[in-house]
């Protein structure tokens, strides 16, 4: 059996027999300063609740707010807002005869699932042995080694490419540029604003201990990757997957060809764009490494220019996934904002300011659109773009997160806009990430409660009453579609890991007369998501939802919890 890591809070069970999930609130716990509102669900006749103590006494009482109803839920649903409660420890809620699930207000309260989102990374190394000292119970042998992998007719080429190392992107074995590109923008440029994150050995990695931050050492070992996938006239390679995927299994007893698939505009500009941040990252490290890195990603640019709409579609027969963008401006936006920071240039320069009006179109990024990652760059980056430029990006930043503050102080359960769609949590997590480049831009600390709102929802604050950060919370995701975690025999998932949350359209959802498929609850948005292995539409994690998770929760630790240095060694560690 699996040994799940827990808090002290897991101790608290006197009152387990009347526990329910009609209270929805962040299952790890609060930071003293953080906002803290629970949603109640169900209680027409209630009008009071209370924060009940370890020894079973009352900490905090105050007003439920008005009831509201949610169409994306289905629920009439009432706040409980208990944000002055700043005393450390841990606590329920009751409401009438409902005791929520057990929570915490600690000056560390997120630090444990930070290190376990960093750590899941590692976890997901192809070409790598994972050893027990570092990996624990998760140990596992190489796989994949992809040092003779089928260049694909569709790369234009023949013969064999080697391409060793990576991460694989999801639940299988595949490794994808477009999806790996985004998960890079968001890792760095967090480390970025903030290089404090992460200090060397925090995370308990085989690079630990070579006086370079845990979370560059990891990216640095998708980097390589990269460099692998770049063709010599520029363009890089989309991916390297089998035709068809593979069987729920470990990866070294994979027996499917590995090949690599064909350029396209979107592959290329993404590698650009993160190895023109990379070297930023590494320049002081490794020189001569992080010049190499800049070198390629004004050759990828070029390619780019020249082949300015490649779109990569999977030829007959290829069924892994394809990452197709079809609307390349913001991967151009993206790319060249980083080569203006990196290079100071002319020509990228030029490139921004003939595309200027694009700054007023701030999204969440998500791997087929990375304008808010440019947006979010040149915000908070030195570059040499005219100050009244500077100044509309900055504008563009905090009007979209001044219109989601207003969305989060309306909604039945505080949360900004976003999609429920495939990869919903991901979308939440960049939301969520958005407000925290805000906050670095303007100095309010509001963007910062909002951004510790969107946290609570990945925690255990959504319509579902799962914490969707694998391994933490009372109520779980144990059934990850995930290869490994279904292969290893051992109970629950890998820790660490974004299941893609909530998705109406519900793809792989069971609807034929053998009952094949995923089987959902509800069809309703906000809950249309199943804790099931079958389910790859909601429950399939990605690199790309994780990194935007983990730049979240791992800036609002660092800015509203307890300073650095922190004493690493009493925070996640496998069994």
């Amino acid at each position: 059996m699996k040994t799940i890591f827990f808090l002290p809070l897991y101790f608290f069970c006197h009152l387990i027999n009347a526990q329910t999930d009609n209270i929805h609130l962040n299952q790890v716990g609060y930071y003293p300063e953080a906002p803290k509102i629970a949603i109640v669900v169900d209680v027409p006749d209630e009008t009071q609740f209370e924060i009940i103590n370890a020894s079973g006494n009352v900490a905090f009482s105050g007003l439920l707010s008005e009831e509201i109803f949610w169409d994306k839920s289905g629920e009439k649903v009432r706040k409980a807002d208990f944000t002055t409660l700043t005393t450390l420890g841990i606590f329920k809620i009751r409401v009438g005869d409902k005791i929520s699930w057990p929570f915490e207000i600690r000056t560390d309260a997120w630090r444990q699932v930070a290190v376990a989102l960093m750590k899941s990374y590692y976890l997901q190394r192809a070409s790598f042995e994972l050893e027990e000292a570092h990996a624990g119970i998760y140990k596992r042998p190489l796989g994949h080694p992809d040092t003779s992998c089928i260049l694909h007719p569709s790369s234009g080429k023949s013969g064999t490419l080697s391409a060793p190392g990576g991460w694989y992107d999801a639940g299988d074995f595949g490794k994808y540029i477009v999806s790996a590109g985004v998960t890079l923008g968001n890792m760095m440029s967090i480390t970025e604003l903030y290089p404090e994150i992460f200090p060397d050995g925090s995370v308990n990695i085989p690079e630990s201990g070579n006086g370079i931050n845990d979370i560059l050492d990891e990216a640095k070992y998708e980097l390589e990757w990269f460099k692998h996938m770049q063709d010599v006239d520029g363009g890089v390679f989309v991916k390297i997957t089998s035709e068809k995927y593979p069987d729920m299994m470990y990866p070294h007893l994979d027996p499917l060809e590995r090949n690599v698939y064909g350029k396209s505009t979107a592959s290329t500009l993404h590698f650009s764009a993160v190895m023109a941040m990379a070297f930023r990252m590494y320049e002081k490290y490794d020189p001569v490494w992080s010049e190499d890195c800049k070198k390629r990603a004004e050759k990828a640019w070029e390619w780019a220019i020249a082949n300015n709409n490649v779109i990569f579609r999977n030829p007959p027969g290829v069924l892994s996934g394809a990452y197709s963008n079809r609307m390349l401006s913001d991967e151009f936006l993206w790319a060249s904002a980083e080569l203006l920071i990196t290079t100071g240039k002319e020509v990228y320069q030029q490139y921004l300011l003939e595309h200027k009006d694009e700054f007023g179109n701030m999204e969440p990024s998500g791997w087929a659109n990375v304008n808010g990652l440019a947006i979010t760059s040149l915000a908070t980056q030195p570059n040499s773009l005219p100050d009244d430029v500077k100044a509309l990006i900055k504008k563009s930043l905090l009007d979209w997160s001044d219109n989601h503050i207003e969305n989060i102080r309306v909604s039945a359960y505080r949360m900004p806009e976003f999609r429920f769609v495939w990869g919903s949590n991901g979308f939440a997590g960049s939301t969520g990430l958005c407000f925290v480049y805000a906050y670095k831009v303007s100095g309010d600390r509001k963007y910062l409660y909002a951004a510790a709102e969107v946290a609570d929802y990945l925690l255990g604050k959504n319509a579902t009453g799962y914490c969707f950060v694998t391994g933490f919370g009372s109520k779980k995701v144990m059934n990850l579609h995930h290869s490994v975690s279904i292969a290893d025999g051992i109970e629950g998932s890998l820790p660490g890991f974004v299941p893609g949350g909530p998705n109406p359209s519900m793809q792989d959802a069971a609807k034929n007369e053998y009952g094949s498929g995923a089987h959902y609850e509800s069809e309703l948005p906000a809950k249309a998501y199943t804790d099931d292995v079958a389910s790859y539409a909601s429950n399939e994690n990605d690199i790309c939802y994780s990194a935007p998770v983990l730049g979240l929760i791992t800036s609002l630790d660092y800015l509203l919890g307890e300073p650095y240095p922190a004493n690493w060694e009493k925070y996640y560690r496998f069994p």
